[in-house]
């Protein structure tokens, strides 16, 4: 009998993997472009949601597309691209749901300290409704307006989810 694979181990598996591919070494770099700038393009990405596949390749080309494994077929589960993301090489990942448009996007940027704009990220969403800070890692999540925001900082790479 074929082992199922869980889509949502998979999802996590992508959200953490340019955690895995950015190493070990916290990274001293400075804030690559103005934090005004940085928050007005973190809030852009809720834009793609809803994009369907189709739609997304014609706009951003067909980037590293991710399956998963169910009942024996191949299901698109997202489609990342490496980009330049506030100023720093970063990885775009549009993750696909049941109805095979985009319902999430993570974006992760290694090198890049979250602190430096969190300031301006609370002024466009508020008081976030869960902060849990513990050493020098974070992880805030923002419910606005029928969206889900998620920013983590673990001192290696940052990422902000959209979903």
């Amino acid at each position: 009998m074929k082992k199922k694979r869980s889509p949502v181990l998979l999802l996590l598996f992508l959200a953490f993997l340019p955690l895995l591919a950015a190493g070990c070494q916290k990274k001293e770099n400075p804030l690559p472009a103005p934090p005004e700038e940085i928050a007005g393009a973190l809030l852009s990405f809720e834009d793609f949601i809803g994009w369907s596949d189709e739609k997304l390749v014609a706009e951003k080309g067909e980037g590293e597309p991710q399956f998963f494994d169910l009942e024996g077929s191949d299901v698109l589960a997202a489609r990342m691209y490496q980009e330049t993301v506030f100023g720093a090489a970063g990885t775009v990942s549009f993750l696909f749901g049941d109805d095979r448009a985009v319902n999430a996007v993570a974006v992760a940027v290694p090198g890049v300290a979250a602190a430096a704009f969190l300031a301006e990220l609370e002024e466009a969403l508020g008081s976030p409704d869960l902060a849990v800070r513990e050493g020098g890692a974070f992880h805030m999540e923002w419910q606005r307006e029928g969206r889900l925001y998620c920013l983590e900082d673990d001192g290696i790479a940052v990422t902000l989810t959209v979903s």
